[in-house]
């Protein structure tokens, strides 16, 4: 299914249930909750939290919090109509093509890993 779709078949089960009534507020809430399940995915896959909830993060249930947030954020591009097809393909165009030269994002890359794995050496020495 592409963009195209996807908004439209939204806006239909919206529509149908009576879901594009609800005021954006509530849907950018809803939202907003979806990326804090995926925050707390995130930061158990990457240690930084461990316990109990751990058992619940794993593939298919990250999946799904992420196709949750899509699925907001497409229902407050229809509130507001807004083809997203045609906004993702302006918006990605101009970065590709004109904010973020290859050559440049590939030295900025470099550097961001040089200095991560500075502090990452850093930490190493306090903890010994």
């Amino acid at each position: 299914m592409d963009i195209k779709e996807l908004q439209e078949k939204i806006r239909k089960t919206d529509e149908d249930r009576g879901w594009d009534v609800s005021f954006l507020s509530q849907t950018f809430t809803h939202l907003i909750e979806e990326m804090g399940e995926i925050a707390r995915h995130i930061l158990f896959r990457d240690g930084y939290k461990t316990g109990d909830l751990s058992r619940e993060v794993n593939d298919e249930e990250f999946g799904k919090e992420l196709a949750d947030a899509i699925i907001f954020l497409v229902k407050i591009a229809n509130a507001q109509k807004i083809n997203l097809d045609e906004a993702i393909q302006k918006k990605a165009n101009k970065n590709w093509d004109e904010r973020f030269p290859v050559e440049e994002c590939l030295k900025d890359s470099k550097d961001y890993v040089e200095r991560q794995q500075k502090i990452l050496d850093s930490f190493r020495e306090k903890l010994k």
